[in-house]
């Protein structure tokens, strides 16, 4: 998150302490207060992935958009071309 700051041109808010792993959701959130807790997302947030799922002509149209941004992103930053499922099953 530091780099994506630094890339963008904004002032470093959130670091790498901002992040805490939540065991019982089983992610990542991010805190800002002194208590270590995660109350700042959704209980909803990181649940029910496995029901997000588009009609193929959807998950079609979303992956069109998302796509070449996507591409573009990991060329810039060298990494592999993301795997995103874009919706689909």
């Amino acid at each position: 998150m530091v780099q994506v700051q630094e890339f963008v041109g904004l002032e470093k808010m959130i670091k790498e302490e901002n992040f805490l792993f939540n065991e019982e959701r089983g992610m990542f959130c991010l805190n800002f207060g002194s208590d270590n807790s995660c109350s700042i997302l959704p209980s909803s947030v990181g649940h029910g992935q496995e029901e997000q799922t588009f009609s193929p002509e959807v998950a079609a149209k979303i992956e069109n958009l998302f796509k070449p941004f996507d591409d573009y992103l990991a060329a810039m930053i060298g990494q592999e071309p993301f795997n995103w499922p874009y919706g689909k099953d």
